[in-house]
């Protein structure tokens, strides 16, 4: 069960890249403020890169839906490093990553991060989501996406509370 939750999550080193855009990712507008540019996606070595600045007026976020069982732990890590944040007129305060939860991204340097949610009772998938909608760059690496087994919780924990 767990190589069949790993191979769900498409292309998370970014490896693989169409017509400018990272191949299995839906890359749609999450938040506008009038007309005007569309914040900058790149790749970078195992991961992704968003930025904008006071110009950018289209916000974009990447997302991939993954199917998932009910009632399942699902766990996404990952290496996430932000710079240069502010808000400058009309931005919104986002720079994260979520699967169910947001993790808000405020490291300079890369720091290892771990989501984890329980799938909620009738759902048949999860999104993982990139967001940035302030002034700054995010960067996001090396994905991975797991079901941990009900022995590692204890294990979870001890990580979360070191952080």
């Amino acid at each position: 069960m767990l190589l069949l939750l790993l191979a769900q999550l498409a292309n998370g080193d970014f490896a693989d890249w169409r017509d400018d855009r990272p191949a299995s990712w839906e890359v749609t507008v999450g938040a506008s403020h009038g007309d005007g540019p569309a914040s900058r996606l790149s790749k970078i070595d195992g991961g992704i890169s968003l930025s904008g600045d006071g110009s950018t007026r289209r916000w974009l976020c990447l997302s991939q839906e993954i199917s998932a069982s009910p009632g399942k732990f699902l766990r996404l890590s990952f290496e996430a490093r932000a710079t240069g944040l502010r808000r400058e007129g009309g931005q919104f305060d986002n720079c994260w990553v979520q699967l169910g939860l947001h993790r808000q991204v405020r490291a300079a340097t890369w720091t290892p991060e771990t989501l984890l949610t329980r799938v909620p009772d009738g759902a048949k998938s999860a999104r993982v989501q990139i967001f940035l909608s302030e002034t700054g760059t995010l960067e996001v690496r090396n994905l991975k996406l797991d079901s941990p087994a009900p022995e590692e919780s204890f294990a979870i924990l001890a990580d979360e509370l070191r952080r």
